[in-house]
């Protein structure tokens, strides 16, 4: 996984397991602030300046090459694509967001200039090669 645009880490979490069954979230390997589902697992929050933060989630277990504090430049390595958190698939979850908490947040429109079409909708699944 790669940074999406320079800024600066705000949270980074890289202590989750992955899921142990590709094919459910076991609520068991959730984070104990997440025990009814929803959890990032292991995820950066990259603060990009003018009030838009990045999230990146799921990274594999172990993974997670960035630290609060640290500045990325677009396209450095984060991590590994993993299942940490509440998924039932390994995937990364993506938003742009108003404020660096996930939950507290609004999701913000972004473009992609490396893909087709550039405007996405929620669920839109796309090879970002």
């Amino acid at each position: 996984l790669i940074a999406p645009a320079a800024g600066t880490v705000v949270r980074a979490r890289a202590d989750r397991p992955d899921q142990p069954d590709p094919e459910r979230s076991d609520p068991a390997f959730h984070a104990p602030d997440h025990p009814s589902g929803g959890d990032p697992g292991n995820h950066l929050v990259i603060d990009h300046g003018n009030s838009e933060f990045s999230m990146i989630a799921h990274f594999q277990a172990k993974s997670v090459l960035a630290k609060v504090g640290d500045r990325v430049r677009r396209g450095q390595v984060l991590g590994r694509l993993g299942s940490s958190g509440d998924t039932v698939t390994p995937h990364v979850h993506y938003q742009l967001q108003s404020g660096p908490d996930h939950e507290w947040s609004d999701g913000l429109p972004c473009r992609f200039t490396n893909i087709g079409p550039t405007i996405l909708v929620r669920g839109t699944y796309f090879d970002a090669r």
